[in-house]
């Protein structure tokens, strides 16, 4: 993420959930269990910790079609230029369908849904008007942060597989909190890639330094977070 955008002209509150979130890092690097925590909604499970809370919006990637559409035909009854506009015309339908059709049957980041994530030692919830759909760690394959809040998912759902794109505030602390507990070598977090060099810096100008020692040890692997 080195060519990312480091800072805004403003603290916004993606800003203040990225520096919890550097911070929540530190502690996961000194094998301590995060001191964050939220309220929520709905119940957790025995021994699950809500750390923090937040909105998301959610796009697919997927196809929402097979490239298949009705074919129309027309038997056109009158003169030479009816039946040719009438001709025409239908071709010209057929072909937008078809057109349609092939869009709709390629597979491309698609709106999903949206509402608030809380993040959790067990993994997170997503809750919007209709469920809440919970994610542990383990059932996510692959995490990568493309962007500032911005990360891509490969998980495996009661549905099948998924690759999802999650925009939210704290999807620097859901890529940190999945690395740590699943995959501590990859290269974001080992490199911590995740955070723009010189955003500590622009944070602390603005009035936001990190705690003392924050970032400087080496990030550390799996830990009970419990």
């Amino acid at each position: 993420m080195g060519g990312k955008q480091a800072r805004g002209a403003e603290w916004t509150a993606d800003d203040a959930a990225l520096w919890n979130t550097v911070v929540i890092a530190g502690e996961l690097d000194a094998r301590r269990v995060p001191a964050h925590r939220t309220g929520t909604s709905f119940a957790l499970q025995p021994g699950e910790i809500a750390f923090v809370g937040g909105p998301f919006a959610l796009d697919e990637w997927r196809a929402d079609g097979d490239g298949s559409y009705q074919q129309s035909s027309t038997f056109a009854f009158g003169g030479p230029a009816f039946v040719a506009g009438a001709l025409i015309g239908t071709a010209i339908g057929n072909s937008r369908r078809r057109s349609n059709a092939r869009w709709a049957a390629t597979p491309m980041w698609r709106p999903g849904f949206a509402g608030w994530v809380v993040v959790t030692n067990r993994g997170f919830h997503l809750s919007t008007d209709h469920a809440n759909l919970f994610w542990n760690w383990e059932s996510i394959s692959q995490i990568d942060v493309v962007g500032r809040g911005q990360l891509v998912m490969f998980g495996e759902s009661t549905g099948g597989p998924v690759r999802w794109m999650i925009r939210t505030g704290w999807a620097e602390l859901v890529f940190v909190l999945w690395a740590h507990q699943q995959h501590p070598d990859h290269p974001q977090y080992r490199g911590r890639g995740w955070l723009h060099p010189a955003w500590p810096e622009w944070a602390a100008h603005m009035g936001h330094p990190l705690p003392d020692g924050v970032l400087h040890g080496q990030p550390s692997g799996r830990s009970e977070l419990t």
